[in-house]
C-alpha cells in the first residue's frame, strides 16, 4: 500500500490574516479608483477644452488647420472615454459561483483600465498637436 505525502506547514504569523484582507479589500476598490481617476480627468479635459474654446473665441481665431480639428476630435474622443469608465456596463456572471464573480471583476477592471488608459493618451496627444501647431 502506497502512503500519501502528508504535507506539514507552520501557522502563518498573526497578521498575516490581516494582510490577506487587506489585499483583498484593494482588489474590490480597484473599479470605484479607476472611477475616481475617470472623474479627475474628465474634469481636466472639460476645463482644459473650456479653456482652449475661450482663448480661441477671445481672439477671434477659428479651428481651420486640420491639425487644430484632430486635436479637437481627440480631446472630445478622450474625455468620451473617461465618461465611458463612469458608465455602468452590463455585465453578466453566475452570482452562486464565485469563480464568475472574479471573472466579472477582472472583466470590469480590464475594461476600466483600457478605457482609461485610452482616455488619457487621447488627452495628451490632443495636448502635444495644440502645442506643436503653436510653436
Amino acid at each position: 500500500m502506497e502512503e500519501k505525502n502528508v504535507v506539514k506547514s507552520k501557522k502563518p504569523p498573526e497578521d498575516a490574516e490581516d494582510w490577506f484582507e487587506y489585499i483583498r479589500q484593494e482588489e474590490r476598490r480597484t473599479p470605484d479608483r479607476l472611477e475616481d481617476a475617470a472623474k479627475f480627468l474628465a474634469t481636466m479635459i472639460a476645463i482644459s477644452l473650456s479653456i482652449f474654446t475661450a482663448v480661441i473665441k477671445a481672439a477671434g481665431l477659428s479651428i481651420i488647420v486640420w491639425t487644430g480639428r484632430v486635436a479637437l476630435f481627440a480631446w472630445l474622443l478622450s474625455l468620451l472615454f473617461a465618461f465611458f469608465v463612469l458608465f455602468p456596463f452590463r455585465y453578466r456572471c453566475v452570482s452562486a459561483s464565485v469563480k464568475s464573480i472574479k471573472a466579472m471583476h477582472a472583466r470590469i477592471v480590464r475594461i476600466k483600465w483600457i478605457l482609461l488608459i485610452l482616455s488619457t493618451l487621447l488627452f495628451f496627444a490632443a495636448l502635444c498637436i495644440l502645442v506643436v501647431q503653436l510653436l
